[in-house]
């Protein structure tokens, strides 16, 4: 194996430097009512992978066939981030009014 590897964009795979894949999360919309029923609705994270937020983390359900919410009753901004190696982390803001 030859070559530096950006170890936040990059993996080693059966013995070559090889590009993280992106994800295909998605989320319906960025900004909520902080009632606790108003909900953003996190699609096609890997299953498996884990979704934090302000310090809180949950392993989601994973898919398009089972998309993750999240809701708050507590106004703020909150960064979103879905994990899953080899993936890209998934990072997006929600503003909770």
């Amino acid at each position: 194996m030859e070559g530096l590897a950006d170890r936040h964009m990059q993996y080693i795979l059966n013995g070559a430097i090889t590009d993280r894949p992106t994800q295909a999360t998605t989320v319906d919309k960025t900004s909520v009512v902080a009632n606790g029923v108003d909900v953003v609705t996190v699609t096609g994270a890997p299953a498996g992978s884990t979704i934090t937020a302000k310090g809180t983390s949950t392993t989601a359900s994973g898919g398009c066939a089972n998309p993750d919410t999240f809701s708050t009753q507590v106004a703020d901004t909150y960064e979103l981030t879905v994990s899953c190696w080899p993936y890209l982390d998934f990072v997006t803001t929600v503003i909770a009014n």
